[in-house]
Formats: C-alpha cells, sequence, structure tokens
C-alpha cells in the first residue's frame, strides 16, 4: 500500500513539474510585429512589462537612434554595455528604414555611435549576445 502512495505521490509531483514547465515555455515566448511610423516612438508602442518580455520582434517603418537603444535594451544590453533583463532573441528589420538622429545607441572605446540613413552601423548590435537572429 505504502508504495502505492509514494508511486502516486511521484506521479502527482512529475505531473505538475511538466505543467509548470509548460506554462513557463508558453509565456517565454512573445511575439510582436509593430510598425513604427516615426522614427524614434518605438518605446511609446511596447510599455515597460512587454519591454523585457518579447523574445520576437519584427518591425515595419522608421527606426532612430533612440529606438536602436530601445531594442538594444530589449536585447539585453544598454548603451552603455551594462546587462538589462531584455529576453529578445529574433529581430526582423528587414523592412524597417534605418535614419539618421536621435540619441546613440552606443558608447564604446569612448566614442557615441549614432545611426546613419539605411545603414547597420558599428557596434548597432554589439553585445546583444541574446539576440540569435537580426
Amino acid at each position: 500500500m505504502k508504495s502505492q502512495g509514494l508511486n502516486m505521490k511521484n506521479k502527482i509531483t512529475f505531473l505538475i513539474t511538466g505543467l509548470l514547465f509548460f506554462i513557463g515555455s508558453i509565456q517565454a515566448q512573445v511575439a510582436v510585429n509593430l510598425n513604427v511610423a516615426a522614427a524614434g516612438t518605438l518605446s511609446t508602442l511596447i510599455n515597460s512589462i512587454e519591454k523585457n518580455q518579447i523574445t520576437s520582434l519584427t518591425i515595419t517603418g522608421y527606426l532612430n537612434g533612440d529606438d536602436i537603444r530601445f531594442i538594444r535594451e530589449m536585447a539585453g544590453i544598454d548603451v552603455n554595455g551594462k546587462v538589462t533583463s531584455g529576453a529578445l532573441t529574433e529581430l526582423d528589420l528587414s523592412v524597417a528604414n534605418i535614419v539618421s538622429g536621435g540619441r546613440n545607441y552606443c558608447t564604446a572605446f569612448n566614442k557615441a555611435y549614432y545611426t546613419s540613413d539605411n545603414l547597420i552601423s558599428d557596434f548597432m548590435f554589439s553585445g546583444c549576445g541574446k539576440l540569435t537572429s537580426v
């Protein structure tokens, strides 16, 4: 009788563990598609809670330095190279337009880096180790 009770307890523990793992994996994968109509406004389209939960982001529209800075934070690194709690792993900018303007998106080797029209610039995604796809 005791062996059956222990066996049932193990089954319940296994089921609960599996269910928690499944729920965690569902919550961990958040994909978002956004159109940024005006450069510099990406941060107004994503609230502070969603910012660090999004794992896949597709952007159309216009991005400047402020937007790239925000994306870097979502991908786990800020403008100065400090780690953030962002979870972004996939970024699709294939139909987005990068434009000059806004603040610097990165500071490295005592130099500030800014966006240029239609160019993935130096250090744009440097240190964004969570990004597996751009």
